[in-house]
């Protein structure tokens, strides 16, 4: 890891990002076939999900990154602040296929978990370090996805919302338009009281 000579700034606005970033969707499901013969399951946000969850959070606390593919097929992420500062990764996974569509995949998947790493956020289900041990695994179809908007403060819809609610709207009605995460929709339930 790499970082800039300071990291004060950079590691004031993650320490932000992450308690505002809201729960990335698993959009995803992978079934894992295990050497013994059993299966079973675990989900994972897409790389495009996961990116669509951090921008505002990203973007409301400076934050910003770019991902380089060096020569290797290794992924270097750099997570950059508006004050200059910079954190800096990078992560080289071996694949025993040589054809373009294996490291093309191979390179999303790193840029998925060093992109989510060096965030500090989840994006999947600890699958118990299955696939690395051997056990099959194959995807299943992507399940339908939530294309609701998220309500937060920084969304107009917000003061919509809470005037909504102090004319007798009800909480499930707003939930039928939007995702609202516990702690947003605690905080709408005392705005509006």
């Amino acid at each position: 890891m790499e970082k800039s000579e300071s990291i004060k700034e950079i590691s004031k606005a993650l320490c932000n990002f992450q308690s505002e970033v809201e729960k990335i969707d698993l959009n995803k499901t992978v079934i894992v076939q295990t050497k013994n013969g059993g299966t079973y399951n675990f989900k994972y946000a897409t790389f495009s999900n996961g990116i669509e969850s951090i921008k505002p959070a990203m973007k409301k606390n400076g934050l910003s990154f770019s991902q380089i593919i060096e020569s290797d097929s290794s992924v270097t992420t750099l997570l950059m602040h508006e004050s200059g500062e910079y954190l800096s990764g990078n992560l080289l996974l071996k694949t025993n296929e040589q054809n373009a569509q294996a490291i093309g995949s191979m390179i999303t998947y790193a840029k998925r978990y060093s992109l989510f790493s060096i965030l500090g956020i989840v994006a999947d289900d600890d699958d118990d370090g299955n696939a690395a041990t051997g056990n099959h695994i194959s995807q299943t179809s992507e399940k339908e996805q939530d294309n609701r908007p998220w309500l937060n403060a920084n969304t107009k819809e917000w003061t919509a919302a809470i005037k909504f609610l102090n004319e007798g709207g009800l909480i499930p009605k707003i939930e039928e338009k939007y995702r609202i995460s516990k702690t947003n929709k605690e905080k709408l339930i005392k705005e509006s009281l």
